[in-house]
């Protein structure tokens, strides 16, 4: 009977010993779990505001440019994306996943262009959105002059009236 009793607390200290060491497993566990779950907020908040940055920023540039008015360029965009998706390398596609094409047959790209062919072919109530492309050039065309008014030195200067009159 000895013996067994002797067993018996070997057995119970062993248990004890087993006991406190999954404790500290458990510990280090969650210890470990707390970590992880910091790192992955860290790289959560880090690949958001590289999206913010390489994406995000970009196409506001590019709303901001093409709008026909800066206040208008949230409604703009609204509207693009409502017609369409900009694919991760910047190619215009429907909302079947397909690229949009242009009359030449080359998948649009996001862009002055895309946004203009968008609104000529699919969205037609974007063109009160977004300010006209000046084709014109040369000659008395406004876009042989930038689009910007006559300085001085290009107005015309009138003579004075021989009569006295102005």
């Amino acid at each position: 009977m000895a013996e067994q009793h002797d067993e018996l607390h070997r057995l119970r200290s062993h248990a004890d010993d087993l006991l406190t060491e999954v404790k500290a497993v458990k510990k280090e566990r969650n210890e470990l779990r707390e970590q992880v779950e910091a790192l992955t907020g860290e790289r959560d908040a880090a690949q958001g505001e590289l999206n913010r940055v390489t994406v995000e920023e970009p196409r506001r540039a590019v709303f901001e440019e093409v709008a026909a008015k800066p206040e208008v360029a949230d409604a703009l965009e609204r509207e693009v994306l409502h017609h369409a998706d900009i694919a991760d390398d910047g190619a215009l596609l429907d909302k079947a996943g397909e690229p949009l094409k242009g009359e030449d047959g080359e998948p649009l790209s996001f862009g002055e262009a895309g946004i203009q062919h968008l609104a000529t072919t699919v969205a037609p109530a974007l063109m009160g959105m977004i300010r006209p492309i000046n084709k014109s050039v040369g000659g008395g065309a406004p876009g042989s002059r930038g689009g910007n008014p006559p300085t001085t030195s290009q107005a015309v200067k009138t003579k004075p009236s021989p009569y006295g009159l102005k």
